[in-house]
């Protein structure tokens, strides 16, 4: 069995793993406080992690989680549980009603642990709320950043192929230079034969015509080399705008979706904010599944 406080110790905790552990333990309290309990004891030690789901354990309640002003009911509860999301997400336990320095999660852990109980949520429904909230804001950061990464990538790459070819043709233009001028110095040796040798000028002769041409052929398949990799600098710059493009649409077509997700968000949570409320005043025993 492994429990939060395990895999803490391992090492710090992925925002989406954070959101999600969150998410499935706000659910666990909200079913042990609508059976009319407490759990009392909510700490990281106290929490078993599967795959898909979590299991609050019994056993003794940890100071470090627990609420300043020591009683055990449902506040208390939930006191310890941002107290342990505090933790899950900056790797550290808070200092009062600290500051995560995300807005996004201090929305939904600053009500949670103050040190006032009768300001923290009455129910685990409202910070379900929030926490569908965190969620969404995780997922289409994830997805921004994640096309910030790839675009990078490509980028990088198109930068070392125009590195790699900008050192070849450096390369081939200094061999080719000193071909030529080898080839320049054997011609005029091959001018001057010694008297003894009337042919022997004929013989370098030749060898220098077929280094000359041996420069000549190493020109042509520079040329050709550089003319495919400019073919191939063309079609990735092409491909790089075309997926530019492409992830611009994405973007476009998430922040439409995430503005429709977004009212409907935040208007089920005025509903059922204002339905809560009026339940927990007494004025009214509506209850919104």
């Amino acid at each position: 069995m492994v429990t939060l406080a395990d895999r803490m110790a391992e090492s710090p905790l992925s925002v989406p793993d954070a959101v999600r552990i969150s998410m499935l333990l706000a659910e666990v309290l909200r079913g042990i406080h609508e059976q009319g309990r407490v759990h009392g004891a909510v700490c990281p030690r106290n929490l078993a992690l599967a795959e898909s789901s979590v299991t609050l354990l019994d056993g003794d309640a940890d100071l470090n989680y627990t609420a300043p002003e020591g009683a055990v009911d449902a506040r208390s509860d939930i006191f310890s549980f941002g107290a342990m999301v505090f933790e899950m997400f900056l790797g550290r336990r808070p200092n009062g009603a600290e500051s995560t320095g995300s807005p996004a999660v201090d929305r939904v852990l600053l009500p949670c642990l103050a040190a006032d109980p009768q300001r923290r949520p009455a129910r685990m429904q409202k910070v379900l709320l929030e926490l569908r909230w965190l969620k969404m804001a995780a997922r289409r950061a994830a997805a921004v950043s994640s096309a910030k990464r790839r675009e990078a990538r490509l980028a990088a790459r198109l930068d070392a192929q125009e590195r790699a070819v900008a050192e070849m043709q450096r390369s081939a233009g200094e061999a080719v230079v000193l071909l030529r001028a080898q080839v320049a110095a054997a011609r005029e040796r091959a001018g001057t034969p010694r008297p003894d040798s009337a042919d022997a000028a004929t013989p370098l002769t030749a060898r220098v015509d077929a280094v000359e041409q041996s420069v000549e052929s190493m020109k042509k398949h520079t040329d050709e080399f550089e003319h495919s990799v400019a073919a191939d600098l063309v079609d990735i710059e092409e491909s790089m705008r075309r997926q530019a493009t492409a992830m611009e649409a994405i973007r476009n077509q998430l922040t439409q979706t995430d503005v429709v997700v977004e009212r409907m968000v935040k208007a089920l949570e005025s509903l059922q904010r204002a339905v809560l409320d009026r339940d927990e005043s007494g004025n009214s025993t509506i209850v919104v599944n």
